[in-house]
């Protein structure tokens, strides 16, 4: 088989040709003549164009060394400074932010500021710095764990104790859409700062805080009360308690807060360490406590003294004894115990019976 060869495509096929062999047979050279020359015009046209729109070909650019640099940008030669620096671009570096932080501390910063705001402040690294808002109660976030913040209502003394950043989150306390952010950047040989950030809270803001800290105060009164109680017994409102409660029971009358019941099947049927008799015969009920009014009676043949410390266990509160301790043979008398309330009973009567007096009648 034979193929027929045309046009430019010829010296491709030759060069083909001389790796594997084809019988090749050329038709018409002339027209060969013709496409090699018609070729080389058109590549000097096209080069020729090329040189037109770019211009001739600059020269290679050589990076000075540092020396020579500085000398460069010393001179006062613009066209050749704007050439060095199209090749070597100005990039920001660390240096140069902390120069700008440098120039940028202040002893005292006063800062009008709006809920979202953030800035970014240099500070003292090492000492403290205070930061006073117009927060009532300011509350504090931050992700540091080496700083040491103290908050006093709405100042906050902050030490920080690294070579990085802080960030503050800063709220008034229970209305967190108050919150601006502080970053903080710790400057090495510089005085403490003082920051002074006024935060424009709204009217509603200023309220919801204030009621925040009214509920506060509120639950820790009654937190308060209640761990007093448990916690000292002796404080006065807990005493006066007992006094009272103890006084107006060795009367006869019923304490206030107190309702009779003459059901004692709740009660220790023997709640003191005696060996005289004994047996309880009433229970005041409060919403407290319960006082269980026991009547003794000496039924040996010899003076027996009953002693508070007999009565008293676990929930017992408080141990009086009417009038005397010592009972002499067959001598009478009532032991009030007051013991942590196990209220179950209503009021029936205004005026407590004396155990002695039924006994005896």
């Amino acid at each position: 088989m034979k193929h027929t060869i045309t046009g430019v495509a010829l010296a491709l096929i030759g060069a083909l040709s001389q790796a594997n062999p084809l019988p090749v047979e050329i038709i018409n050279p002339g027209k060969l003549e013709n496409d090699a020359a018609l070729i080389e015009q058109v590549q000097g046209t096209m080069a020729q164009k090329y040189r037109q729109q770019t211009g001739p070909t600059p020269p290679p650019i050589t990076v000075p060394p540092t020396t020579e640099m500085e000398k460069l940008l010393n001179r006062a030669d613009p066209t050749r400074l704007a050439n060095e620096q199209t090749f070597m671009p100005a990039q920001p570096t660390m240096n140069s932010f902390s120069q700008m932080l440098d120039k940028a501390y202040r002893p005292k910063h006063d800062l009008p500021m709006k809920p979202g705001d953030n800035m970014v402040i240099p500070v003292a690294g090492g000492l403290m710095n205070r930061i006073q808002t117009n927060y009532q109660v300011v509350a504090v976030r931050t992700h540091d764990e080496s700083s040491i913040i103290e908050v006093e209502d709405g100042i906050i003394y902050i030490t920080i104790n690294s070579t990085q950043p802080v960030g503050l989150l800063m709220y008034e306390e229970g209305v967190p859409e108050s919150a601006i952010n502080l970053t903080l950047v710790p400057q090495q040989l510089k005085p403490p700062v003082l920051i002074n950030a006024h935060i424009d809270i709204s009217d509603d803001m200023v309220a919801k805080g204030a009621q925040f800290q009214a509920e506060l105060e509120k639950q820790r009164l009654i937190d308060r009360a209640a761990q007093s109680e448990r916690s000292n017994p002796f404080s006065n409102e807990y005493t006066n308690f007992i006094k009272s409660a103890m006084r107006g029971t060795g009367l006869g009358n019923i304490p206030a807060g107190f309702s009779l019941s003459e059901d004692v099947s709740g009660a220790l049927a023997k709640p003191c360490a005696i060996t005289i008799h004994q047996e309880v015969g009433q229970r005041l009920v409060g919403t407290r406590s319960t006082i269980d009014v026991v009547l003794v009676r000496n039924d040996s043949l010899t003076p027996y003294t009953v002693r508070e410390e007999m009565c008293i266990t676990r929930d017992v509160q408080a141990v009086s004894i009417l009038n005397h301790a010592l009972l002499q043979p067959g001598e009478m008398t009532e032991v009030y115990i007051l013991r942590h309330n196990q209220s179950e009973m209503a009021p029936k009567h205004k005026v407590r019976p004396r155990l002695t007096d039924i006994a005896g009648g």
